[in-house]
């Protein structure tokens, strides 16, 4: 039985940690955007934004308060934690949206300020 685009979703969560499995959610024309930053299209340019400011976290913890999913749109709303490089932990409220294109995301808003990772 295939999952539930939910149960991706949870599944991408809970499960990827590197640039290459982030990127391989996405449909060959993906879009991605983190907060304010531009939006970024297609599998290759997402594993390179992704790398990019993976660079600067050791990990992501997130902690999930809501799930939510209508007309075959997910909405997670979370806390996210993460582990900077120097050890010193961030938590930050986050919303994400999902677009889907067929079993693959289409477009992933994360409506998150990722200031707090920048300041010391």
């Amino acid at each position: 039985m295939a999952l539930s685009k939910v149960q991706q979703v949870e599944g991408f969560l809970e499960n990827t940690r590197s640039p290459e499995e982030f990127a391989a959610f996405f449909s060959e024309a993906g879009r991605y955007r983190l907060g304010n930053a531009p939006t970024v299209v297609g599998r290759a340019a997402i594993k390179e934004a992704s790398a990019r400011f993976l660079k600067g976290i050791r990990s992501a913890n997130h902690d999930v308060k809501g799930i939510w999913e209508h007309d075959g749109t997910v909405a997670a709303e979370m806390v996210v934690t993460y582990v900077k490089q120097d050890g010193k932990e961030v938590s930050l409220p986050c919303l994400s949206v999902f677009e889907f294109d067929g079993d693959e995301f289409g477009r992933l808003n994360i409506y998150i300020d990722p200031g707090p990772l920048a300041s010391g």
